[in-house]
């Protein structure tokens, strides 16, 4: 009778879900030969140079039978020991990083895993690594550059080039190989490199010519020598995407004209050195006229105005992604109205939106805007305290958390200067309108019972205390709007930053309680939920029947990060009934085995 395990499609099919399971798929690979051409492949696809450590005893046969199924390689370079690189011709990635980046990243006893996917050794075979190269004459100092250069050469399909070792220096020769031989080439990530004037030509003849999509050149070292002008005659119409982030010795109208070069340009990402003033205008015009397709946009506010900001906003042309990124302002750039309003030009296009600082706090003006009018968003990330307070009427009743709602500022930021508040429209009892946000991230901090809010009334010193029960109207009204969200998979509201938690002596905040008293019920729509996140919200108190309904709801749950309950005792009986649901329970962290 024929086993299924027989047919080669089923094995294929299994050994792809065994991707990262080294010693399951070699194990797998010595049951018989046709095992071992289904799933060695797999075993070899990816190979990180913590394999090829000394302490990984990685034996060069191994190596040589093998090495034509390595697709996915990341080497290092060693002072006294090379690779055996000869047999492996079939990359399509190849990632070059400091041997510190991953020397821990790996348990070096996969290595026996990989010699024994394809054959018994010998014991005392070589070692993939000792330096058989030196006997061919190199120059000592460039036989890495040599080497790497004969790597490019044997692999004509390589699709992805990573550059990420500190301060490594290609030749000249190097890039004069990747523009020669790298024809499919679709990524260039350089990364701490080194590119010196000797090199720029044909570094920027290879990036003009190999038909690259993506180039990303982020805290690379530049010299001055590079003019706008030489710059202009080059022409990187297949570039779609490029990162220009914190470059030294690149000057910033150098910047600016690598922008104009690649008129085809959809996803930009910049990032300017502190001693650099942004010239607004020169960059609106790059957006308006010179790349008009740019449709994702990530920048950093680091010397950034909030009216320059405004001016951005108008100048691109619709918006899909929209990443500012909080690198100097505590208060975040999106309080401001005029903001605000250049922001309301891409509500119709924009499916990604990430902006505040850990450290600093966001208006629930501007966040509810963003919420009820970005129709297409799929994804909401907000850094830094969002604080919720409700309005209070002059007759001292408290307005519904739906209809009217202003900036809750945490202690220690009250009066704070430099942004213009962004007021709620009067009007703001529409619901949430992104009902196909995906990933919520965002710190909501409700009101404290007894906390003075102000009252709405113009003119009027008046101030109202928060009672429980405006706080409780005020979390079942977020967990309403938040369970209309049916195709949610993260709900993240917790800091997100060990930062955030060390600067703040790990103490909490005054985040949702998820208690079906207090509106948990309201969720169960959640069905796509697959990773929760409540840590560091002050006193959860989750009882049995709260777990026990959040299991039952969301079957995909797969990672919840948080203490669900901060009474020892109690956290204990629930950290149990998740280990009964095949949860592996860590500190304050569950994910499902």
């Amino acid at each position: 009778m024929l086993n299924p395990l027989d047919l080669p499609e089923l094995r294929y099919h299994l050994a792809d879900f065994l991707t990262h399971e080294t010693k399951t798929l070699a194990a797998c690979a010595q049951v018989c030969k046709s095992w071992n051409d289904s799933f060695n492949p797999l075993v070899w696809r990816q190979l990180s140079a913590a394999t090829l450590l000394p302490k990984g005893h990685l034996y060069r046969q191994a190596l040589e039978n093998n090495g034509h199924l390595i697709q996915d390689l990341t080497i290092g370079k060693l002072d006294k020991t090379r690779y055996c690189l000869d047999h492996i011709t079939h990359l399509k990635t190849l990632q070059i990083e400091d041997e510190r980046d991953f020397s821990f990243s790996e348990d070096p006893i996969e290595s026996f895993f990989l010699n024994m996917a394809h054959s018994s050794l010998n014991p005392l075979d070589e070692l993939a690594l000792l330096d058989h190269h030196r006997s061919l004459g190199y120059n000592k100092r460039n036989e890495w550059i040599f080497q790497l250069e004969a790597l490019l050469r044997q692999n004509k399909d390589l699709t992805r080039l990573r550059l990420k070792m500190d301060r490594f220096e290609p030749t000249s020769q190097f890039w004069e190989t990747v523009h020669q031989c790298c024809l499919g080439l679709v990524e260039l990530e350089c990364v701490f490199t080194v590119l010196t004037a000797p090199q720029m030509q044909p570094f920027l003849t290879a990036c003009a010519t190999t038909g690259i999509r993506s180039l990303v050149l982020q805290h690379c070292q530049f010299d001055r020598f590079l003019a706008p002008e030489s710059l202009a005659q080059y022409c990187f119409a297949s570039i779609e995407s490029l990162t220009l982030a914190t470059n030294s010795c690149l000057e910033l109208e150098c910047q600016l004209q690598w922008m104009r070069c690649c008129p085809n340009l959809v996803q930009l990402t910049w990032t300017l050195m502190g001693i650099f003033h942004m010239n607004v205008a020169e960059f609106c015009k790059v957006l308006a006229v010179d790349c008009p397709k740019i449709t994702s946009l990530v920048l950093s506010d680091r010397l950034l105005e909030a009216h320059h900001l405004g001016k951005i906003l108008d100048a691109a042309q619709g918006l899909s992604k929209f990443v500012l990124r909080g690198d100097s302002s505590e208060s975040s750039l999106m309080n401001d109205s005029q903001v605000m309003a250049a922001l309301a030009k891409h509500y119709d296009s924009l499916r990604e939106l990430e902006f505040g600082q850990d450290r600093g706090h966001v208006e629930w003006a501007s966040v509810h805007q963003i919420l009820t009018r970005c129709v297409r968003l799929e994804s909401l990330v907000v850094h830094g305290i969002v604080g919720i307070r409700p309005v209070v009427r002059e007759d001292g009743d408290l307005q519904d958390v739906n209809v009217q709602i202003v900036a809750g500022v945490p202690q220690g930021h009250e009066g704070q200067e430099g942004v213009v508040p962004h007021k709620a429209p009067q009007s703001e009892s529409q619901p949430w309108a992104c009902l196909g946000l995906r990933r919520l991230q965002m710190m909501l901090s409700l009101p404290n019972p007894n906390d003075m809010i102000r009252a709405s009334a113009a003119n009027t010193s008046t101030s109202t205390a928060i009672t429980q029960a405006s706080r409780d109207m005020t979390q079942q009204r977020l967990m309403e709007q938040i369970g209309r969200m049916t195709q949610l998979q993260e709900l993240l509201l917790g800091p997100g930053s060990l930062l955030w938690m060390y600067e703040q002596g790990f103490s909490c905040y005054r985040g949702l309680d998820f208690r079906l008293e207090a509106g948990l019920g309201q969720l169960a729509g959640l069905v796509r939920l697959e990773r929760l996140d409540v840590e560091g919200i002050q006193q959860q108190r989750m009882g049995v029947e709260d777990v026990q309904w959040m299991l039952r709801h969301w079957p995909s749950l797969r990672m919840v990060e948080g203490d669900l309950n901060y009474h020892r005792e109690e956290r204990e009986v629930l950290d149990r009934i998740m280990s009964a649901h095949g949860f592996l329970v860590q500190r304050g962290r569950f994910l499902r085995v």
